[in-house]
């Protein structure tokens, strides 16, 4: 069983187990030695209302925290989560004393999407986002991931629109053309589609 190789492995009597163990078992044996940043699968097990639990082979649950979690207008874990959902996240901290691992889905969600946005900026690829609000200078779109952008009103559309309230909750296609991650800036242009 896995339990009497880790057991095996920490008496440092591996004899010949070192060829027979299985994929699954190698992947508990690395489980052991997460770091912060490492990336990791797991299978939940308890959804709580401040939290879930998340088997990722480890000695005991990770902590997938609620502010961890993006959520979209505020419905419970129960809404977002089921027993036996398998999902990605992002180690946070690992308290070797206590056996606990934190673990967070919207930092990886955000890492992914920023390396999307990243990619699309580079080959200039079109992309989609919801209009989340309209500012004096232009309009603010959602990217998802909780990552919002600015197109100015200048790069909106090929004619001048002076009410960009029309476009409120509307999916917009559009080309990043500026991004500073640092600053967590993003610069989008529907103008430039529009031209193309």
């Amino acid at each position: 069983t896995i339990k009497e190789v880790m057991v095996t492995m920490e008496n440092g009597k591996l004899g010949n187990l070192e060829d027979t163990r299985t994929e699954e078992e190698f992947s508990y044996q690395e489980i052991r030695d997460y770091r912060p940043g490492d990336t990791v699968k797991g299978k939940v097990v308890l959804v709580e209302e401040e939290q879930v639990l998340v088997d990722i082979g480890y000695k005991s649950e990770a902590i997938l925290p609620r502010s961890e979690i993006i959520l979209e207008e505020e419905p419970s874990l129960k809404d977002k989560f089921a027993v036996g959902d398998e999902i990605d996240l992002l180690v946070l901290r690992v308290n070797q004393q206590e056996d606990k691992i934190t673990v967070s889905q919207k930092r990886l969600e955000r890492e992914r999407r920023w390396k999307e946005i990243e990619d699309s900026a580079e080959t200039g690829a079109t992309m989609q986002g919801i209009v989340k609000e309209v500012v004096p200078a232009g309009i603010i779109v959602d990217l998802g991931s909780g990552i919002e952008a600015f197109m100015p009103g200048s790069l909106v559309d090929v004619r001048y629109i002076p009410d960009f309230t029309q476009f409120m909750g509307q999916e917009f296609s559009f080309k990043v053309i500026e991004l500073n991650r640092e600053r967590d800036k993003i610069i989008l242009s529907r103008k430039l589609l529009l031209e193309e």
